[in-house]
């Protein structure tokens, strides 16, 4: 089996990001730590409007699987109705094979 071998190309990284390299210069040494901020990233209010919405994601995932289970159940009934109503129906354009045979339910 033949291999193909691609043209290896050597990555470059943008302009903008040399530009910024070089305008910043060098790093200088580790300063001391800085005082800890406040515990937590979030406020109150932002806990309660992020539970908002978090709440209202999940109805909306509830809405969409509701919906899923609709249209899968809608799928199988147009299934079962094509295969009831195939073997009656000629196909577009039609054939020349001639009339198909009714399907025996039993």
């Amino acid at each position: 089996m033949a291999h193909i071998h691609a043209r290896r190309t050597r990555r470059h990284r943008s302009s903008t990001a040399d530009l910024a390299t070089r305008l910043r210069g060098r790093a200088g040494p580790k300063g001391e730590q800085g005082v800890p901020g406040p515990a937590g990233a979030l406020s109150a209010d932002h806990l309660e409007y992020f539970e908002h919405v978090t709440e209202e994601i999940a109805h909306i995932h509830r809405d969409l699987d509701i919906q899923l289970r609709r249209f899968a159940q809608v799928q199988m009934q147009m299934d079962q109705l094509r295969a009831l109503l195939a073997p009656n129906i000629a196909p577009v354009g039609g054939t020349t094979a001639g009339p198909r045979k009714p399907l025996k339910l039993n």
